[in-house]
């Protein structure tokens, strides 16, 4: 059989690594996959090395003009590539991807996949009749498309409730991730930072981008040492992205240089998350993050905000409330001011620090989220 998986690029994010995964399985199986990408080169990411990529474009346009003309270069390369390869199936990932699949017509299964909460990602469109008019296309798109794949149940309900989307064309298929391999990449040795045995780590990692927030969570880091901690911790941010420059800034101005460590992203983070005591999300909305995932396989405790993490990963909803912060306010801000939000999600960073028997038994209280195969199994069954 012959697949084509699609997605907006290739870079660092958790759809990504599904999509490489994905990619991996499929030929393990003897099938013959392409994958076609939206924008982008093959240097952008390390992961490109096993895939045959064809790219759409080199680089995103700003101007509308320019990102229309774009967008038709975009789809005919698309066409072509589908009318010449003919796939039996096509599996795409997020929203854009969705939308270009949905325009070729080809006599095979095409399945989407959505990865966040798009009622609080589409907040960003400051254009109300740009975000009216998403919202119609995707009403439109997912109810006519062979199946749609949300990575949780945040992520249903909310094309359900806020998007018209019809239960039954919805299928909850949540992130798993290989964890004897991530184990054995995490015995690799760290090369470019010494972990010291007396000192608490708390990482993160992810593209530092209006998503996953990271203004937040310096300053929920700088709030939780003008508190009581029984720790002496440290921060370690894994990543780049478009506001790498305010990131550093903002440590500065926080007076966070020597509490806090920057590192370029690595394709194996796992040596890193390895000897880190939690893990911190502060993303302002997520779908199922792979993160988390792979958190859990190492037994790393995690906390976060409400709508970055999945209710489901948790056995008990009272644990799941301990873990999570509600936040309000999703636009960034470089600004040293401590705000709600930020206190929101120190507090509960503060309760995993500080209370060694809730963090020593957090491996116990949530799913280990092992089993690659019957997530990837259940993607080629949709397909078939």
């Amino acid at each position: 059989m012959k697949y084509l998986l699609v997605i907006d690029q290739i870079k660092q994010g958790g759809a990504e690594r599904i999509l490489v995964d994905f990619d991996a399985y499929l030929k393990q199986l003897g099938h013959k996959v392409k994958v076609f990408a939206m924008s982008g080169k093959r240097e952008d990411s390390p992961w490109t090395e096993s895939l045959d990529v064809t790219y759409g474009c080199s680089s995103s346009d700003d101007s509308f003009l320019g990102k229309l003309l774009q967008f038709i270069t975009i789809y005919k390369t698309f066409k072509n590539l589908v009318s010449s390869y003919k796939p039996d199936g096509i599996y795409s990932s997020l929203e854009k991807s969705n939308f270009l699949t949905s325009l070729v017509n080809v006599n095979c299964k095409k399945i989407m996949s959505v990865h966040n909460v798009l009622s609080i990602q589409y907040l960003k469109i400051k254009n109300s009749i740009i975000r009216s008019l998403w919202h119609s296309i995707i009403k439109y798109v997912y109810n006519r498309c062979d199946k749609v794949v949300a990575v949780s149940n945040q992520v249903s309900e909310d094309l359900i409730s806020n998007f018209g989307v019809r239960k039954g064309q919805i299928q909850v298929v949540n992130n798993y991730v290989d964890g004897d391999s991530i184990l054995s990449k995490s015995c690799e040795n760290v090369e470019n930072f010494t972990f010291e045995k007396d000192l608490f780590y708390i990482f993160n990692i992810g593209r530092f981008s209006n998503q996953k927030a990271h203004w937040r969570l310096l300053k929920a880091f700088s709030y939780i040492l003008t508190q009581h901690i029984n720790k002496d911790v440290r921060l370690i941010v894994m990543g780049n992205g478009e506001y790498e420059t305010q990131m550093h800034k903002l440590a500065e101005d926080l007076n966070l240089s020597n509490k806090v460590c920057f590192l370029p992203f690595d394709k194996n983070p796992f040596k890193y998350l390895r000897n880190a005591d939690m893990f911190v999300l502060s993303s302002n909305f997520e779908g199922f993050p792979v993160v988390l995932a792979e958190a859990t396989s190492l037994g790393i405790p995690f906390v976060g905000t409400r709508k970055s993490m999945p209710e489901e990963i948790f056995y008990d909803k009272d644990v799941y409330e301990q873990c999570v912060c509600d936040v309000e306010d999703v636009k960034e801000n470089f600004t040293p001011e401590i705000a709600a939000d930020d206190i929101a999600l120190g507090n509960v960073m503060l309760k995993m620090i500080n209370d060694d028997s809730f963090r020593n038994g957090f491996y116990n209280k949530v799913r280990i989220m092992v089993g690659k195969e019957d997530q990837f199994s259940s993607y080629l069954s949709l397909l078939l």
